[in-house]
């Protein structure tokens, strides 16, 4: 469950940059996809909260793909 929390791709998004050459990039310098690549299994929301940071000034806001409502009724039956 941890891992799904921590990873951004659960989102519902592509995320490029997180890492160069083996070594992590901080978060504000990853590059996130404007639009879901794929469902979510996670909220942005409940992704931030997992990840305590000042550092997600680049992440979409939940608003930008159809928002929350959206997830929540593609999410009805997991």
């Amino acid at each position: 469950m941890r891992a799904i929390l921590r990873n951004p791709k659960y989102t519902g998004r592509q995320v490029w940059g997180r890492r160069h050459r083996g070594r992590l990039v901080s978060p504000e310098r990853w590059v996130w996809s404007p639009a879901w690549v794929h469902l979510p299994l996670i909220t942005d929301e409940e992704f931030v909260a997992a990840n305590p940071s000042s550092e997600w000034a680049g992440m979409p806001h939940a608003g930008s793909a159809g928002g929350d409502a959206a997830r929540s009724d593609r999410r009805q039956g997991l």
